[in-house]
Formats: C-alpha cells, structure tokens, sequence
C-alpha cells in the first residue's frame, strides 16, 4: 500500500491505468450524527496489484491529483468497482468541489 500526499506522489496513481478492475472506497473522520457534516479525508484506490490512500486533507485543491483521478475515472478499459459508493460521489461533489474527477466516471458498479 502506497501512501499519496504530495502533487509528487500523485504520479505514482497512473499505474491504475492499465487495470481493467479498480475497486474505491473513501472515509471521513468520526463523527456522531447521521449526516455528513465532515468532507472525506482519505481515499481509498486499488487495482490488482496495487493499493494506494490518497490524503484528501492535503490534496482537497489539488489540480494534479484531480487530473490524474480524471485519467482513471474516464478509461473506457477500467470499470469503477464500489461499495455504496453513490453516496461519497455526492459528498465529493458537495464538500470537495475542486475534485471533479467523479463527474468523469466511464463503467461504475456500485456494489
């Protein structure tokens, strides 16, 4: 499992682009109520031979991080493979809105 912090360490994403499955799955820091009042902190990607958790308190602006998502969102040979995962693309959407990455998905089976 490879740790992505920095706009340097985004690079390392693109080996995903040669899977054909990626499996996703984002967290957020703990909390007491049932609705999300906190944005996602950590993102969570795989492939079949590589793991990786994105840091999203670092990289929430990152434009690297976002093209480099896009790239892998959009590949017609990848299907985006989650569980619930509709639900932390709207939390995208709403508390990350410099990542748009998700509006680019290409084949998704929310699990």
């Amino acid at each position: 499992v490879d740790w992505v912090g920095t706009d340097d360490d985004c690079k390392k994403l693109e080996v995903l682009l040669s899977d054909e499955f990626i499996g996703v799955d984002s967290e957020w820091r703990p909390q007491l109520t049932q609705i999300h009042k906190t944005k996602p902190s950590l993102f969570q990607i795989s492939g079949a031979k590589n793991a990786f958790l994105i840091d999203l308190v670092s990289l929430q602006k990152s434009k690297v991080l976002d093209e480099t998502l896009t790239k892998i969102f959009s590949n017609p040979t990848s299907t985006i493979i989650g569980f619930g995962f509709s639900s932390d693309i709207e939390q995208f959407a709403r508390k990350l809105p410099n990542l748009n990455f998700i509006k680019y998905v290409k084949n998704f089976i929310d699990a």
